[in-house]
């Protein structure tokens, strides 16, 4: 599978947010459905992303340690030796602007995509039998 990548010190990594990452993350976040994994990371995502005309908000630490739990399990499972700490990481990632920058890219493409125009056309299909 291939999955994007991102540079750390030098060297790349592949980033994964999918199934594994959910899963792992609802087992350390102690969470048992998708939604709720999905809500934490959205929280925190809405305050760090800027939007039009405003700034993100600050974090607080617990906020970090979202981002922390979820940019290294995206990471972490889908390479065998990556080296860091999860603190490590997130001490690289806050002092790395593009780095974070890039993660935040990466699990934003990953979100689903809307599929507006497909269930009008089931629905004429349905009508035209």
């Amino acid at each position: 599978m291939k999955y994007p990548t991102i540079t750390i010190e030098s060297k790349n990594y592949n980033v994964a947010f999918n199934y594994s990452t959910i899963r792992a993350l609802a087992e350390l976040w102690n969470v048992e459905k998708p939604s709720e994994v999905e809500k934490r990371i959205v929280t925190v995502m809405n305050k760090a992303v800027p939007k039009k005309g405003k700034a993100a908000s600050e974090l607080n630490f617990k906020d970090i340690d979202v981002l922390e739990d979820l940019f290294f399990t995206a990471i972490n499972t889908v390479n065998e030796n990556f080296k860091y700490t999860s603190r490590e990481l997130m001490t690289i990632i806050l002092d790395t602007p593009e780095v974070i920058q890039n993660l935040t890219k990466h699990y934003i493409n990953s979100l689903p995509k809307p599929v507006n125009d497909v269930v009008p056309n089931v629905q004429r299909d349905r009508k035209k039998k």
